[in-house]
């Protein structure tokens, strides 16, 4: 039981450890202190100043950046009738995992009484009345960050790993395109989905009738769909080098006539990232000194493609499909010493762990949308098909040595399996009936 007992805090510290990354965060404030609420935010490599990843401000002018590479880098912040402010460089590294600006400064835009240009450019957060608008579309928050990246920086959004909320409600329903999906799925487009395919972020935070009433919020996520005929591309390579490599390619493609509209968006993952990491327990009458070094390697290709079919002005209807597959496989070798006051070494314990994880999902959808009479009759119906197949095995080696160094007994192996299938049809009709005053 001790043993156990042993390994499964080491296993609880090696969980703790893999979730370490480095941060970037601060306050953005006007020259009277008053916080700059929706400011842009960028992240700017220092040897070239291209922008690496995009953010916001909150509405009280704080912002934070997450990034998991070592390096040099710049903050740049764009505000309205505000002059563009740069930080100086900063380095991100083992010793300096957190970088915090305390308040950076905005300084009045200069004017210039010669000439006066007048461009006309949507805001980046918009009120609606009875919703928030984020409009991602050729914003730099877009640059760098997946879709689940962007529900931080969405108005009257909470985002944290105990889920999201839009104001204080919890209870809260996502939407692609207006369309419902499986969790499962759902979490595979946050995930793995560019934010560059994303045209804008929806709030709505006192739903009407419309949607489920067992939901206190909605956020309709709206995907990018040209709108001009013929075909439509974009391709996006990304990689990146610590101590190993990462590599992010995606693209997509649209095709558009008059009455068809063909898009598909390939996203892939391939990763090798290394952590070594020493951690320091204390309890009563002793403490543990845990050194870990994990490497953990993964693949993954997802998809969101769609059809949609308009024979005329008043019918539209479509198809979507959501797939997506990811390969995982996490290597962990920690050593931890068990020391009493003052300092003495009672007992070691080698700990050994390969994870394998394999997922698979797809999630169909047909809609239908219809416009029954000029008035405002309306007919929707959607209906869903998901399945996700998830298998996931820990092979567990621990070992006990003397304080000399020697084994005692051979090891003690563990295998661990925890697979999960699921299989879900989500469907939903609705009429609209426009009354009259």
């Amino acid at each position: 039981m001790k043993k156990f007992s042993a390994l499964l805090i080491c296993m609880l510290l090696i969980t703790s450890m893999l979730r370490a990354q480095y941060i970037v965060k601060g306050k953005v404030a006007d020259k009277n202190n008053a916080g700059a609420a929706y400011a842009t935010v960028a992240l700017l490599a220092a040897a070239d100043s291209s922008i690496v990843k995009g953010g916001l401000t909150n509405e009280n002018g704080d912002f934070q950046i997450d990034h998991p590479l070592k390096g040099a880098y710049r903050i740049s912040v764009q505000y309205v009738g505000f002059a563009k402010a740069f930080t100086n460089q900063f380095i991100l590294n083992d010793t300096n995992k957190i970088q915090e600006f305390r308040q950076i400064t905005l300084a009045d835009e200069a004017a210039n009484l010669e000439e006066v240009t007048v461009k006309g450019q949507r805001s980046l957060v918009e009120n609606k009345g009875d919703r928030m608008v984020l409009n991602v579309a050729n914003s730099v928050i877009a640059k760098g960050n997946k879709v689940e990246d962007l529900l931080k920086y969405a108005p009257l959004v909470q985002s944290s790993p105990m889920g999201i909320k839009v104001g204080n409600k919890s209870n809260v329903l996502i939407l692609v395109d207006g369309r419902q999906t499986s969790q499962t799925s759902l979490t595979n487009f946050l995930q793995s989905f560019s934010a560059e395919d994303i045209l804008k972020i929806e709030v709505i935070p006192n739903p009407s009738a419309k949607y489920d009433a067992s939901f206190g919020a909605v956020i309709n996520i709206i995907t990018k769909k040209s709108l001009e005929r013929g075909f439509n591309g974009r391709l996006s390579l990304i990689y990146s080098k610590g101590e190993y490599g990462r590599f992010y390619p995606d693209a997509s493609v649209n095709f558009r006539s008059e009455k068809w509209n063909v898009f598909t968006s390939v996203n892939g993952t391939l990763e090798n990232i290394g952590s070594e990491d020493e951690l320091i327990r204390k309890f009563p009458g002793g403490f543990m000194d845990t050194k870990a070094l994990t490497n953990y390697k993964t693949d993954g290709l997802s998809t969101f493609s769609g059809i949609d079919y308009t024979p005329n002005k008043n019918n539209t209807m479509g198809i979507r499909l959501n797939s997506g597959s990811r390969n995982s496989d996490y290597t962990t070798n920690m050593n931890t010493g068990f020391k009493s006051y003052p300092a003495r070494l009672d007992s070691l314990l080698d700990v050994s762990r390969l994870t394998t994880d394999k997922t698979r999902n797809y999630d169909i959808n047909f809609n239908y949308t219809g416009k029954l009479d000029s008035a405002g009759k309306e007919l929707t119906f959607n209906v869903t098909k998901s399945y996700f197949d998830k298998k996931n095995t820990q092979h567990l080696i621990y070992q006990e040595r003397s304080l000399e160094g020697v084994s005692s007994g051979d090891p003690t192996r563990a295998r661990i399996r925890n697979p999960k299938d699921e299989n879900n049809l989500i469907a939903q009709a609705d009429l609209t009936l426009p009354t009259k005053r």
